[in-house]
């Protein structure tokens, strides 16, 4: 995905995909990186975080 829209952006005006389905793309690139990405880094993230917090650092 992120290549299609790279190559899509090098020059200015349409060379590989139609104006509508570049959309398209650009909103499923960003739903897959929030949701496949930053999200279960979040999860990763508390999972090393709370029991820190909650006083039990051999946990974490």
């Amino acid at each position: 995905m992120a290549l299609t829209i790279r190559a899509e952006l090098f020059q200015p005006g349409i060379q590989i995909v139609n104006p509508e389905f570049f959309n398209q793309l650009t909103t499923m690139h960003g739903l897959v990186m929030v949701f496949g990405a930053i999200m279960p880094a979040f999860v990763g993230f508390a999972n090393w975080q709370i029991p820190m917090m909650i006083g039990a650092p051999d946990m974490a």
